[in-house]
């Protein structure tokens, strides 16, 4: 028999048929893990653990089930912004299935901050910055699993880069004249010298500088379907991003 007590967020919360729940959550040493919720709808609980809180969980774990039980949370962070707005919860979600989806790429502390300051910054988020908070933490999320394409130089000809395409084939970006040419890129995206120069600042900035950056409509449309390209090739389908393209 073990009791354990340590921070964890909130990623999802199923039902079971015994109308128990299956919570996944994210530690920032124990990296994602499960845990049985136990009672009926007038738990206390069952209200505090909820997706996208962050606090204290306590564990208890007698090895005669699959998964420890949740004895009590003790939530530091409710964040009810994410589920007054469509785009949040959407966007919520999607991070939440990446995170589950790639086991936090087994950078647990680095992750658990990268999740918690996105989910911190959506809650407060004014409806301009929505989209764009969304494609940082994207474009540092590729960063965490090592796929993140370089911005610097043309992979075919390596002079520095303004604008480009980014090549699915050469897994980078190559430079105007090398993407415009008759070996053009199949399937190639676009984006502008000031939408890579965003991701270069992204790349460096700390989040509060970040936060700040101008990004143009048109940036954010190529951004955008860029970056759902990359993180779907690392991470293959993602159901929220399927689903929920539209919205996001």
């Amino acid at each position: 028999m073990r009791h354990s007590v340590s921070p964890a967020l909130i990623l999802s919360v199923h039902p079971t048929l015994a109308g128990h729940r299956v919570v996944t959550l994210l530690g920032p040493e124990r990296g994602v893990y499960q845990a049985m919720l136990f009672g009926g709808t007038k738990s206390k609980l069952r209200a505090l653990v909820s997706p996208w809180h962050t606090g204290t969980v306590w564990l208890y774990d007698d090895h005669k089930i699959d998964l420890p039980k949740i004895t009590d949370f003790d939530p530091a962070s409710f964040r009810p912004g994410i589920r007054e707005s469509l785009y949040n919860t959407w966007a919520a979600s999607l991070a939440s299935e990446l995170v589950i989806q790639t086991r936090a790429s087994g950078e647990y502390g680095r992750c658990w901050i990268l999740v918690n300051a996105f989910l911190d910054g959506m809650d407060g988020a004014e409806h301009n910055d929505l989209r764009p908070a969304l494609l940082r933490f994207l474009w540092r999320y590729l960063g965490l699993l090592g796929v993140r394409p370089g911005t610097g130089v043309c992979v075919r000809c390596e002079t520095a880069l303004g604008g480009g395409v980014y090549a699915p084939g050469e897994s980078g970006f190559v430079c105007a004249a090398c993407g415009g040419g008759r070996e053009a890129p199949a399937g190639g995206l676009a984006v502008s010298d000031s939408a890579l120069g965003y991701l270069r600042a992204v790349s460096t900035a700390r989040p509060g500088a970040a936060r700040v950056l101008v990004l143009a409509a048109g940036d954010q449309e190529s951004l955008r379907a860029l970056l759902f390209y990359l993180i779907q090739q690392a991470v293959g389908g993602l159901k929220t991003l399927e689903t929920g393209r539209d919205v996001l």
